[in-house]
């Protein structure tokens, strides 16, 4: 079975209206052919299964568009069968194909082929050129005719002036249509957005952060344990979280040798411009930890039972049940044997699980420093960025200097035998929260 089509029709394939007085072009294609058998004669008349297809290549090449399917099916890209009367048919593609895309964006590059197949069988070989129609070619030069007059009208037909207020809705522009390039610096200001039309599905994750922030909106810092009420035009916030820094470990007691200072406290870890949606007006717990304590001086018992005491951990600051960032731990005695161990750091802040900014990377704050063995001075805790460290004591019978600052740790104390040489106090954490 063959495709033949007249060279007369060719030119008709593409039955585009004329764009006079601007009229509406159809998403519609008619076309016409003519089937004949291998002898060369018409196919017996009759009702016929046949597809469309339009390529870019007369062999191979990419599928532009189709099928369209006549088979008697109905939905879009389907058609009653062709009926063919002494081998000639005659169909109208579009307006879409059976995957809902109008026949009209295939024509949107040049290089277009149509490609036809019957029933089950191979498609017809070759693919056949779609050309323009007449009207068409008219349009297509009307830049140097009569009808340029229209185009130059159109090109300011649109103006801000002649669209009515809250006439053109999200339901008239297409996904991406608007992007940066689109709008002019400045345009889109906290008036033209609707309370809660932005949320998690509106911001790729990173998109926001205190560059696409306006400066000095609004933030609350925390130093004690409280409750945050969200401002009731506020739906975004950043949260840093300090955790507390641990507490300074003891001294052993001075019995003659192998004297050890305790270790300094663990500074608490820090989670940086955390981002959070929250719903105007909602409450949330803000958990600030304390600083550990630091230990105090006296034998600890044990083996050997001279040992100096640990410092406690810094306890952990939260934002609700969203964002947690541990305290560090505390520093360790010295033992008689061993100098105190320094305290480790504390832990990388933790996102609530499934959180839809995903893990931000936190970071855990530094440990604290070993005590000295036999040099009578105690290990120095971590620094924080937002406090300093206690210093570790220097000289024998000397305490250990309490942190300042938030999530810092306090230092070691020296071996001692008159109830001094006790660890510092590690200072107590923080929560900033901006807007």
């Amino acid at each position: 079975m063959q495709l033949t089509i007249p060279t007369a029709l060719i030119l008709a394939c593409l039955g585009v209206s004329s764009l006079l007085e601007a009229q509406t072009v159809p998403a519609l294609i008619n076309y016409q052919g003519k089937l004949v058998g291998s002898n060369g004669l018409p196919v017996s008349t009759g009702d016929y299964q046949l597809r469309f297809r339009i390529y870019d290549a007369v062999t191979n090449g990419n599928l532009i568009w189709g099928p369209q399917v006549f088979n008697g099916q109905t939905g879009p890209g389907y058609g009653p069968l062709v009926s063919i009367v002494q081998g000639w048919f005659n169909v109208i593609l579009g307006p879409s194909d059976t995957n809902g895309i109008s026949v009209m964006s295939a024509f949107v590059s040049t290089n277009r082929f149509l490609e036809i197949q019957n029933g089950a069988n191979a498609p017809f070989a070759p693919r056949q050129q779609i050309l323009s129609a007449p009207f068409a070619l008219r349009a297509a030069s009307a830049a140097n005719s009569d009808f340029a007059t229209y185009s130059g009208q159109a090109q300011s037909a649109l103006t801000a002036s002649n669209v009515s207020d809250g006439s053109i809705t999200s339901s008239k522009i297409a996904i991406g249509a608007v992007g940066n390039n689109q709008l002019a610096p400045q345009a889109v200001q906290a008036g033209n957005i609707a309370p809660g039309a932005v949320g998690p599905a509106q911001l790729a994750n990173g998109s926001v952060g205190f560059a696409q922030l306006a400066a000095g909106i609004g933030s609350q810092t925390f130093t004690n344990s409280g409750i945050f009420v969200t401002p009731s035009n506020v739906t975004l916030v950043f949260v840093t979280l300090v955790g507390g820094g641990g507490g300074g470990g003891a001294g052993d007691q001075l019995i003659g040798g192998d004297n050890f200072g305790g270790g300094g406290g663990g500074g608490g870890s820090i989670t940086l411009n955390y981002p959070i949606l929250l719903a105007p007006g909602s409450s949330n717990t803000v958990i600030v930890g304390s600083g550990g304590v630091g230990a105090p001086s006296g034998a600890a018992g044990g083996s050997p039972p001279w040992s100096g005491r640990n410092g406690s951990s810094g306890e952990n600051s939260a934002f609700g049940n969203l964002i947690v960032a541990s305290g560090g731990s505390g520093g360790t005695g010295g033992t008689g044997i061993n100098e105190g161990g320094g305290g480790t750091g504390g832990g990388g802040g933790t996102p609530v699980v499934g959180s839809t900014f995903g893990n931000l990377g936190y970071t855990g704050n530094s440990g604290g420093n070993r005590g000295g063995n036999n040099t009578y001075v105690g290990g120095t805790g971590a620094s924080s960025p937002f406090g300093s460290a206690g210093n570790g004591a220097s000289g024998a019978n000397a305490n250990g200097a309490s942190a300042s600052g938030y999530g810092a740790g306090g230092g070691g104390g020296a071996p001692s035998n008159n109830g001094n040489g006790r660890g510092g106090d590690g200072s107590g954490g923080l929560v900033i929260i901006r807007y």
